[in-house]
């Protein structure tokens, strides 16, 4: 059995091998798995022809060949020495073999039927990039209205730090807002665009941090803001900028009036549905700004370039650093600037006086035309194009009416686009090509160890055989399909395909070694590899099981293990069928199939 053991642990190490090559995000963050898991492969299948044979031979009981003949060392002479034909698991899978062999048409349905259930599945199940992460903590983003000054947002923080430290589950806060002016990173997020406080609650207790978010939902109410209560972000959807609660699309178009136009459109229709608590829309709400409209002619006249006034009307409303003083022993800038009741108004900004190269005295009203107007908060760009971002976030009993509404507005509204989705699509390309080449590899290995270009393909039939049991079990977990599904997936080609490959091996063993017909072979080799198989494929998923379900503790990896869970139930099952079923030939499993037992 060494040779199908290392060609099991090879195809394992292979599919793993084109995942070291993803690039960008999630080739960092998978990529240190493919090692580990790629390591230890390698380690398990040395110990196993050296360390394992040893500590057998040391504490099993030594038996001379005759003793295994009298005990029925194989199958047949079991069967001969007997007249059973084995346990009660072999004699019922023997039975339901020889039933499929007779009428193949029955695997080929239940096949069929399992596959066309797997692609209606795929209409109800949720799509994301990222599953969500576990988290001890609750992040409350407070946004005041467009403009506010600081002394009232300084009042807002005041007055809800208190209110938040009265809730015995939280055991302490921490606050930030804003970013320094060379952080890119707050910067380039539309999210920080506005003025936003971010209160982060820490929760020991897991179980209260549900309860405790609809509490704050229900009891948080701020005048001229708004409150939203969220776990935080992982922080791989952070670097792709895929955060705030909900789901996040962005429309982009040529011009920002075409995008306002349809952020208002699309916004009210999210809205009236009823399927949702809140839109949340970044760039949000107005700002009142000051135009100043040079007077080109006046400006010539005086001998004062445009750029020089607007350096005089910065420096009289923003200031100047001129120079920085020591006081007990600390530096501190000196800021020079009008006295606030000079630079707070319209009026006041028409009479700052400055001299011109002659001494003269000007008014700034004499060389501007200053005006207010109210603006977007903000801009964003993506793409060369204007961009809105919106942010739903659907009521807890319409989840499903809202999946199916925000599709098909995606269908009829070309510019709504899912952020996520986005990302993924960007991957995809990549995705598609790790799981291309893992194919690929595992082709060219098997058809060197089998000396043969059809067998390979035998073999591989159970990869989609194993993936109709993923979208199932996904849905059964309560997960979506996400990216660590999808390596859960390419986790399972390495695992289903190991069962197809020893009981291929098997059969050809005995096909090559026994001067009977291949039914009789498979059927034999087939029983040989039931208890195998199935216990392997019980110990695994035995393993997985309390990731799968988060028994002890929510695990973001949660979607692998329901998806390797499910799709090697349903693979090993049908494995057990398929593989001696193709491995007939067309003329070896007539109706009246003939085979020997009971030793008749």
């Amino acid at each position: 059995m060494a040779g199908s053991t290392f060609g099991s642990t090879i195809t394992s190490i292979i599919v793993f091998l084109p995942v070291l090559f993803l690039p960008g995000i999630i080739g960092a963050l998978y990529r240190e798995l493919a090692l580990t898991v790629s390591f230890s492969l390698a380690a398990s299948f040395f110990v196993s022809i050296t360390l394992i044979p040893v500590l057998y031979n040391l504490t099993a009981k030594r038996e001379t060949a005759a003793t295994h003949r009298q005990a029925g060392y194989s199958l047949t002479a079991h069967i001969l020495a007997t007249g059973k034909t084995g346990s009660f698991p072999e004699v019922f899978y023997r039975k339901l073999l020889i039933l499929i062999l007779k009428r193949r048409y029955i695997l080929i349905a239940a096949v069929c039927l399992l596959a066309f259930g797997s692609i209606c599945l795929l209409k109800i199940i949720r799509f994301r990039f990222m599953p969500p992460s576990p988290s001890s903590q609750l992040v409350v983003d407070v946004v005041p209205e467009a403009g506010t000054n600081m002394q009232r947002i300084k009042d807002i923080s005041g007055s809800l730090s208190g209110m938040l430290l009265t809730y015995p589950e939280i055991k302490s806060i921490y606050c930030r807002a804003g970013a320094e002016p060379d952080d890119t990173y707050f910067i380039s997020n539309p999210e920080e665009s506005r003025e936003t406080i971010h209160f982060f609650l820490n929760v020991p207790d897991p179980r209260a941090l549900k309860r405790l978010k609809n509490r704050l939902e229900e009891n948080l109410h701020i005048q001229d803001a708004e409150a939203r209560v969220h776990t935080p972000a992982d922080i791989i959807l952070k670097l792709l900028k895929i955060t705030g609660p909900g789901e996040k699309f962005v429309i982009e178009m040529d011009s920002l009036t075409d995008a306002a136009y349809y952020r208002e459109k699309l916004t009210v229709k999210i809205t009236r549905s009823g399927y949702f608590e809140r839109v949340y829309v970044e760039p949000y709400g107005k700002m009142p700004e000051i135009y100043l409209e040079p007077d080109r002619a006046e400006i010539s006249r005086t001998g004062i370039s445009v750029r020089r006034l607007a350096g005089i009307i910065r420096a009289s409303v923003y200031g100047q650093y001129p120079t920085r003083i020591t006081l007990g022993g600390k530096k501190y800038d000196v800021r020079l600037r009008l006295p606030e009741d000079e630079r707070n108004s319209i009026e006041t900004l028409n009479r700052i006086v400055f001299t011109d190269d002659r001494g003269s005295p000007i008014t700034v009203g004499r060389l501007v035309k200053i005006s207010k107007v109210d603006t977007d908060s903000s801009l964003m760009r993506i793409n060369r194009k204007d961009a809105v971002y919106l942010t739903t976030r659907e009521k807890a009993n319409y989840r499903k009416q809202a999946d199916i509404l925000l599709k098909l507005m995606q269908k009829k509204y070309p510019q709504l686009k899912s952020v996520s989705g986005s990302v993924f699509s960007g991957y995809l390309p990549s995705i598609i090509l790790t799981f291309a080449v893992a194919l690929l590899l595992l082709y060219l290995f098997l058809g060197a160890q089998f000396e043969s270009f059809t067998e390979p393909l035998i073999l591989l039939i159970t990869l989609p055989l194993s993936l109709m049991g993923v979208i199932p079990m996904l849905i059964l977990g309560g997960s979506s399909l996400n990216l660590n599904s999808v390596l859960g997936i390419l986790v399972l080609f390495a695992i289903s395909v190991n069962n197809a490959i020893v009981l291929k091996d098997t059969i050809k063993r005995r096909t090559g070694k026994t001067g009977r017909s291949d039914i009789n072979s498979i059927l034999e080799s087939s029983a040989e590899r039931l208890r195998p198989i199935l216990i392997t494929t019980a110990t695994t998923i035995a393993a997985l099981i309390p990731t799968a379900f988060n028994i002890f503790g929510e695990s973001p990896q949660s979607s692998l293990a329901l998806a390797v869970i499910g799709g090697l139930s349903v693979s090993a099952l049908l494995t057990l069928f398929v593989i001696p079923a193709v491995s007939l030939k067309k003329n070896q499993a007539p109706p009246g199939i003939q085979v020997k037992e009971n030793g008749k």
